[in-house]
């Protein structure tokens, strides 16, 4: 299993799922196709109240897209153990395979990634040189 999980969370602004910390970082994206926030991310600590709730929600026997919540998929697939899901009689709804951006261990080898896909999202016109300047500066000051 890899640390690191990237979805397309909100049309063109992905989140990182950390399954070591049990963190979902939201990244957002400008109207240049860069993520803005590398530096500071929206961090969303999964707790273990917060996947009990889950597990509850998905034994009451009435979980459908309507009580469910946007990050219960990414709680399920990437930080729940085996034992919960277990204890589970159904499980979340599966991410949209072409929601998937990336994974890996290497945190900076999957925000270059991410940084890629994100500037590449909506545009069909592709210069690696501009893009890359973008991030990188970024990438060097948080230590990634």
């Amino acid at each position: 299993m890899k640390r690191y999980y990237v979805y397309n969370f909100l049309i063109g602004d992905p989140v990182v799922v950390d399954t070591k910390e049990k963190t979902l970082a939201f990244y957002g994206r400008n109207i240049y196709g860069q993520i803005y926030n590398l530096d500071s991310p929206d961090i969303t600590k999964i707790t273990p109240q917060r996947v009990s709730g889950l597990t509850k929600r998905l034994n009451n026997g009435n979980y459908s897209y309507k009580n469910s919540y946007a990050i219960d998929t990414y709680i399920y697939y990437h930080i729940m153990t085996s034992q919960q899901k277990d204890k589970c009689n159904r499980s979340a709804y599966n991410p949209i395979p072409n929601e998937f951006i990336t994974s890996g261990n290497n945190l900076k080898k999957v925000l270059e990634e991410m940084c890629l896909w994100a500037f590449y999202y909506d545009k069909p016109i592709k210069n690696d040189d501009q893009t890359k300047n973008y991030y990188k500066k970024y990438l060097d000051k948080i230590g990634a």
